[in-house]
Order: C-alpha cells, then sequence, then structure tokens
C-alpha cells in the first residue's frame, strides 16, 4: 500500500508578543498584533486571528491561526485551559497583597472596539496566588 498525505489549508503561527503589542486583527488600531508579526518578517495567505490574547502590557507567546476550530477547542467547554500568570513587580509583595489578589481585586482596563476605546472596570475572579520571590507571584 502506498501512504497518503494530508496537506492542511490552515496556518498556525508561534508568536513571542512583546510588550505594546495589541491583540487585535483590526489594522486601524496602531501597534496591532498583525502589523508586528508582518514587521517581523511573517506574511500570512490566508486571514489569521490570535486564540485568546495577551494584554498591550504584557509579553509572551500566543497562537495566531487561520483554523477557525482551535479557539472554541481551547477556549471554551470541556478543555478550557486556565490563565496562568508569572508577574514581576518593581516593589516588594506583602503577604496582605498577595491575599487581596487572592481575594479578587477591582481593575480598569481600555476595550478597544471598531476603533473605539472604552473603560471597563470590574473585580477580577478570586484565584489561587502562588509566591515565586520578594517581587514575583505566579496566578
Amino acid at each position: 500500500g502506498g501512504s497518503t498525505m494530508i496537506k492542511s489549508h490552515f496556518q498556525y503561527v508561534k508568536y513571542y508578543k512583546p510588550v505594546g503589542v495589541t491583540c487585535t486583527t483590526d489594522s486601524n488600531v496602531r501597534g496591532n498584533i498583525i502589523d508586528s508579526i508582518q514587521r517581523n518578517g511573517y506574511s500570512s495567505p490566508h486571514r489569521i486571528y490570535p486564540v485568546g490574547r495577551l494584554d498591550k502590557d504584557t509579553s509572551g507567546l500566543i497562537l495566531l491561526t487561520s483554523d477557525g476550530r482551535v479557539p472554541n477547542a481551547v477556549l471554551r467547554g470541556i478543555n478550557k485551559q486556565p490563565k496562568i500568570y508569572k508577574v514581576e513587580v518593581d516593589i516588594p509583595i506583602h503577604d496582605r497583597d498577595i491575599q487581596r489578589l487572592r481575594n479578587g481585586i477591582i481593575i480598569t482596563t481600555v476595550a478597544q472596539r471598531d476603533n473605539k476605546a472604552k473603560k471597563l472596570t470590574q473585580r477580577t475572579k478570586p484565584c489561587q496566588v502562588e509566591r515565586l520571590g520578594h517581587k514575583i507571584v505566579r496566578m
């Protein structure tokens, strides 16, 4: 017998997002992730989308794909994965700060949609917080 090769028409891109890049495909948003990967030499024949997002002020590995099945398979339902953050700050973290983070804190962020910015304020969900150092925690 022979072997059968299946050629995928989907694109899958691992990208280390630097601080300052916004995880949006909206070309009207300055510093969007698509412009950033293109400046780094990647050009896709298909439209690709980030799977999830990283905040503008953070860096880290993110997957982009043209395969619409991936976000649903990874981010929803029984396959949903927890978000884990390693946070380093420039001042010492006290036990009371860790307890506040565990209980949930109120944050304000800016959502961008249709070239409009909207401030959103909400309490974070309670979470596990582990001290990794004097100024570092994993959440």
